[in-house]
């Protein structure tokens, strides 16, 4: 009688514990570390095969990380879970913030190969610039080239030895390398603007604004192409379209107006002050 007692004991345990385990491989099935068969085995793998979401529970069971059947993954705590937080995207975060530990790290866009996915968010380990976009900032040196800010394809690429820079626009500030002085502290707002620039002290604001200003140091052009072609010339201001374009040593001039001292490249005596209407200078 003893003898079947327990027998029936060991039954009654034998199927509580086989009901819990079904009810935990519902959720999570482990049945081997080394898969078999075709790789991979779609009988062997960790997560949910009942069609309900697969929770990560953490502490006193309390619930982090759910992984929903459509795939999308959500992160927050346990109240936000609890107020109705649902994934909304591939991996959606609710509460906290994300790092990267290493400083030069990114965050990057692209179809995850090696060659093709490109950073987008970084600031190569100089905490004190940020560079935003493909391309942006992607050769400068942190210990020379501290408080930058690069938004745009390939905006501030290559910037060497410069300091306190901002370039917004694709190519903007591009290969900007050993400014005079050692200084620089441009202001490039637009499509290649005060791109191939080595001076300082430069605010460009428009299309191709200021490009190839080799060494004009103090530069203000605004407008389409305003000073695009300016090389030597110091503290020249152009503004309006294709002003002082071709503008190859002239110094200290005033150029406002559409086309204003275009063709303007050398004069001796500089110092020169163009208002231009279209018609008339003056």
């Amino acid at each position: 009688m003893k003898y079947k007692i327990k027998l029936l004991i060991a039954v009654a345990i034998m199927v509580i514990v086989s009901a819990k385990f079904n009810s935990v491989l519902g959720q999570v099935t482990l049945n081997s570390n080394n898969q078999t068969g075709v790789v991979p085995n779609p009988n062997e793998y960790v997560g949910s095969g009942n069609g309900y979401n697969l929770e990560f529970k953490s502490g006193t069971a309390s619930l982090y990380m759910k992984l929903l059947t459509n795939g999308k993954l959500g992160l927050s705590n346990p109240a936000n879970w609890l107020g109705g937080f649902t994934p909304n995207f591939s991996f959606d975060v609710d509460a906290g913030d994300i790092n990267l530990h290493t400083f030069t790290n990114s965050y990057r866009i692209g179809d995850g190969s090696t060659g093709n996915s490109f950073r987008v968010l970084w600031h190569n380990g100089d905490t004190s610039s940020i560079y935003v976009g493909v391309g942006a900032g992607i050769s400068t040196t942190p210990s020379s080239t501290l408080n930058n800010t690069l938004i745009g394809n390939n905006a501030g690429t290559s910037i060497v030895n410069a300091f306190r820079n901002v370039a917004i626009g694709q190519g903007a500030l591009q290969n900007l390398v050993n400014p005079i002085g050692g200084e620089s502290e441009n202001t490039a707002v637009g499509v290649r603007a005060l791109q191939h620039n080595y001076a300082y002290g430069g605010c460009a604001l428009g299309y191709q604004a200021g490009q190839n200003n080799d060494y004009g140091c103090s530069l203000v052009a605004i407008g389409e192409e305003a000073a695009q072609l300016s090389l030597h010339g110091n503290n020249n201001m152009a503004i309006g379209e294709a002003a002082l374009k071709h503008d190859a040593y002239l110094s200290e001039n005033i150029a406002i107006g559409k086309t204003a001292l275009e063709w303007m490249s050398f004069n001796p005596g500089s110092d020169d002050t163009c208002v231009d209407n279209g018609t008339t200078d003056v």
